[in-house]
């Protein structure tokens, strides 16, 4: 197990139970199925966010 320099040992290993537990691996699955449920809404979105950023630049 790897931590990070700039956390605490106990803050890593505090999130490591964390994501391994049964709750977060549940709420992981459900997230992943309503992406890939929604994939033309994520597209929408994404292309609709991008076209207004262009706009914005180039006022």
């Amino acid at each position: 197990m790897h931590g990070h320099v700039w956390m605490r040992k106990e803050y890593w290993m505090e999130l490591c139970v964390i994501w391994g537990g049964e709750k977060w691996n549940k709420n992981s699955a459900k997230a992943k199925q309503n992406r890939a449920a929604h994939i033309l809404r994520q597209m929408y979105t994404r292309v609709a966010l991008s076209l207004l950023q262009r706009i914005k630049r180039d006022w």
